[in-house]
């Protein structure tokens, strides 16, 4: 099948699966323990053998998805976070450079010359690699951000597996995925903070130089959030410990040989920093949350800022 044939195959399962969910709607005493209706099952189906056109898929596909996932039916919500994850997880496993030509080379041996300029007009225009990543990012940014507590916690937990498998090939969409972990701090979203955290444990750890550098303003404020949050203490001290890791990372990074301005202007407006050389610039960064977490009213998380700050500066 061409691309366009397999988007309208992709689209017929998805109205299909409405309709599904539409007789649900009209029986709301309906009891379902397990939620997985043929045409939902053909639509995950049919979109993870066609994992290489997920640039032409995407849109339907996560159109319908999002249906699911915010669902009052918990049955149908969790079909959908599932079949959404293991999507997203199954394309970022997989190398999507040049997918988009190798397809549309195999659909042109497939067709013929003749066919293949006829259908290129019809064909819809894919995305590149990158924008696929801030897409899938994006989806998970708005799903985080549901009214369901289950799917937020599968959303994080989806995150951490992501992350885990593909952190070091991800590239635009940090900034998303910095969000999400931020978004939950700030909120005081106590009962999944533990599980955001790993996330940001594992990017402190293990990517901190995979970042684009205009993203490590992001990654100090995020970290120095997840110290600030009252959940659970050892988070905070944990916390603590990564600020200083960020630091370490600042001090043995020749950073001053990049262009700063942008991001010197994204840590802060203030005139004593845009004077200050870039490295030094993230360092008062990071001094600052310490310092705002040596207020702190727990006496463990302010003794410990304290001594990582002191430690830090020496």
């Amino acid at each position: 099948l061409t691309s366009s044939a397999v988007v309208d195959l992709v689209s017929a399962w998805s109205r299909l699966s409405q309709n599904s969910i539409t007789l649900i709607d009209k029986n709301p005493n309906q009891v379902i323990q397990n939620f997985k209706p043929f045409s939902a099952t053909k639509l995950v189906e049919t979109t993870q053998v066609n994992i290489h056109r997920i640039n032409y898929l995407w849109t339907v596909y996560f159109d319908h998805m999002r249906i699911l996932c915010n669902h009052r039916n918990i049955s149908v919500r969790t079909f959908g976070v599932q079949s959404l994850t293991n999507v997203i997880i199954t394309a970022f496993n997989r190398p999507m450079e040049n997918t988009t030509k190798k397809s549309r080379q195999q659909e042109a041996e497939t067709r013929g010359p003749d066919k293949d300029k006829e259908s290129q007009r019809d064909e819809p225009t894919p995305s590149s690699s990158s924008n696929m990543q801030t897409s899938f990012m994006d989806a998970l940014e708005d799903l985080s951000r549901s009214l369901f507590s289950d799917v937020r916690q599968s959303i994080l937990t989806s995150l951490f597996l992501i992350l885990q498998s593909s952190g070091q090939t991800l590239t635009d969409a940090w900034p998303q995925v910095l969000s999400i972990l931020m978004t939950i701090a700030t909120n005081n979203d106590n009962q999944h903070i533990p599980q955001s955290f790993k996330s940001v444990q594992l990017i402190c750890t293990d990517f901190t130089s995979n970042l684009p550098l205009e993203c490590l303003p992001s990654l100090i404020t995020t970290t120095g959030c997840y110290g600030l949050q009252c959940a659970d203490i050892n988070i905070s001290l944990t916390a603590i410990g990564l600020l200083w890791n960020i630091a370490d990372f600042v001090a043995k990074e020749n950073l001053d040989k990049i262009p700063s301005s942008s991001i010197k202007a994204s840590l802060c407006n203030n005139k004593p920093f845009s004077e200050q050389t870039l490295q030094d610039t993230l360092f008062l960064s990071s001094f600052m949350e310490m310092k705002q977490l040596g207020a702190d009213h727990r006496p463990e998380v302010r003794n410990c800022a304290l001594m990582t700050l002191f430690k830090t500066l020496s």
